[in-house]
């Protein structure tokens, strides 16, 4: 079973990216610093990540039964394991 569990997005500034979808959606944040900030209502949740480390592009956390199967079938669709 493979489920889509987190999608976590870059954010240039948290304040208005938390502003854009509270207002978009009605989507309630909860902060974990100045630098970050989820949404975690419903089976999807969804992170803000503005620190100077944060991803470049969207980052989808995909909860699976075996992670070894996982690993061969992305390998098989032809995916790279990068981390």
């Amino acid at each position: 079973m493979t489920t889509l569990n987190y999608l976590e997005f870059p954010a240039g500034t948290l304040e208005e990216t938390v502003d854009f979808y509270s207002r978009a959606f009605g989507w309630e944040f909860k902060r974990y610093g100045d630098e970050y900030a989820a949404h975690e209502d419903g089976p999807c949740q969804l992170g803000l990540d503005a620190s100077e480390h944060r991803v470049s592009a969207i980052l989808p956390v995909i909860r699976v039964d075996s992670l070894d199967d996982a690993r061969t079938a992305v390998v098989g669709a032809g995916g790279t394991i990068t981390v």
